[in-house]
């Protein structure tokens, strides 16, 4: 049905209403003068139809004629009460019975609210469009994971990290992800991911360009969405290099509403989305959440370092993952698990054979030194083969910053990791740094993931789905 028309009527109002209870029963009502301006004036006669396949309830206005009155009598039809106001009379309806009951009755979570679409001479109550939607993405997801799939899109998607590591998690999981779009601004980042993983981004609709811009009526609806939004605004190194007070005087601030876009089109039934630690208590990170909870998702906070992680790059990332509430998950299927480090130390992944260029450390040791007199703390970070924890590689690594890892030889020199060896601190697949040259490569692992947390989140709620859902999923398949 159209909401704009219905039965060639012109939609004349729209009101959205939470639906009450009354002696087990819900309860619909509407109120107010809407129902004078649409032929419901005070008692006026009309009659209930409830069309339950369409989880709708029609009023129908009927004129006031014996027989119709005799119908009255008989609770056949139904009157339009009022109530005594200031100088006029509010026009009310209120219907509620077993048969309102069962239209608004939802398999995977109870129904809060309701909308009531009113024409001249019929109003028609349905299900809020919020839980409308939440009610589609929960029954597309239980129908997919119980042919063991799961459909995926991706923003932000950078050379494929994250959107491989998610892929992976629920492989892991059991299930079989299908990649139908992804976004990303940068289109040679796209270009590396699709040459890397064709088995992920193989027939996968391809945006190229800022989340905001994307057409959103060209996103196809998607189970699963993982996205990582710009750093850079929300990192405390970030925010001073740049002068900000906060994350939203920065350029990519507008970034909130591409990615609410992007949630509102494609309805995913599970979000996954990970930044900087300090992106947590950001305005837009408080407003995002405030708008997914609102629109029917539950939202859990995760923080995950190096003991999540095993790698030994100790990036820590404030991971959150959105699920819709009727699902129901098990929150502490979600829990991450700590891990023992895959390599012991740098030295176990380091290339023997490379032949890369060694520099003296005179520049650097010049920079420091200026950099303690001036009272700025960006010290050198030399690390050999025996280190464990190695500081995060940012995106500019081929900039030669003092402060940034490198791998010293104890004789006065320095060189940067290479790109296999950058990949291998963050136990991201080799293969997802071919086709590239060094600087893309650091420039997409710097603002990448620690690959397994991204393994990991996808696996756990993978799981929580599958254990919430397929108890019911041959039911609701079969309804």
């Amino acid at each position: 049905m159209s909401k704009q028309r219905f039965e060639r009527r012109p939609l004349i109002s729209a009101s959205y209403h939470e639906l009450k209870e009354h002696k087990n029963n819900r309860r619909i009502w509407i109120e107010g003068e809407t129902l004078n301006d649409v032929s419901f004036p005070v008692d006026t006669l009309f009659r209930v139809e409830c069309d339950i396949d369409n989880m709708r309830v029609i009023l129908r206005a009927v004129p006031s004629t014996p027989e119709n009155i005799a119908l009255h009598k008989k609770r056949q039809l139904n009157k339009v009460s009022g109530r005594k106001m200031t100088g006029w009379i509010k026009p009310i309806i209120d219907v509620c019975n077993a048969n309102i009951t069962e239209v608004f009755k939802d398999a995977y979570g109870e129904q809060g609210r309701f909308a009531a679409y009113a024409y001249d001479g019929v109003i028609v109550f349905t299900t809020h469009p919020d839980d409308a939607k939440r009610i589609e993405r929960e029954v597309s997801l239980v129908r997919n994971v119980a042919n063991g799939t799961i459909t995926e899109g991706s923003a932000f998607t950078g050379i494929g990290i994250s959107t491989n590591s998610t892929h992976d998690g629920y492989q892991k999981a059991g299930l079989k992800p299908k990649l139908k779009w992804a976004v990303e601004l940068e289109g040679r980042y796209l270009d590396a991911a699709k040459k890397n993983s064709p088995e992920v981004f193989s027939g996968a609709r391809m945006f190229t360009g800022y989340v905001e811009e994307v057409e959103k009526d060209l996103i196809e609806p998607v189970n699963s969405f993982s996205f990582s939004m710009s750093c850079t605004d929300h990192s405390n190194v970030g925010k001073a290099k740049k002068g900000l007070s906060d994350a939203e005087e920065g350029e990519t601030a507008t970034q909130i509403f591409g990615v609410m876009g992007l949630i509102y089109a494609a309805n995913p039934a599970i979000l996954i989305s990970e930044n900087v630690p300090s992106a947590k208590n950001s305005f837009t990170y408080k407003v995002l959440r405030k708008e997914l909870e609102r629109i029917g998702y539950n939202v859990y906070d995760l923080f995950l370092g190096q003991e999540h992680s095993g790698s030994l790059d100790r990036r820590e990332r404030y991971w959150f993952i959105a699920v819709s509430k009727g699902l129901n998950i098990d929150p502490q299927m979600l829990v991450p698990r700590t891990r023992d480090l895959v390599y012991k130390n740098v030295g176990e992944i380091l290339d023997k054979n490379t032949n890369a260029e060694w520099f003296p450390l005179t520049k650097f040791e010049t920079r420091q030194a200026k950099n303690i007199a001036e009272g700025r703390n960006f010290k050198m970070n030399l690390v050999d083969e025996n280190t464990t924890v190695v500081g995060t590689i940012p995106r500019n690594y081929t900039k030669h910053q003092v402060s940034n890892p490198h791998l010293t030889d104890h004789n006065g020199n320095y060189r940067l990791f290479s790109k296999e060896e950058h990949a291998a601190l963050k136990l991201v697949p080799p293969r997802l740094v071919g086709h590239m040259s060094a600087t893309v490569a650091h420039e997409g692992l710097g603002q990448g993931i620690a690959y397994t947390h991204g393994v990991e989140c996808a696996f756990n709620v993978g799981t929580a789905v599958i254990a919430a859902t397929q108890p019911q999923s041959q039911l609701r398949l079969a309804s």
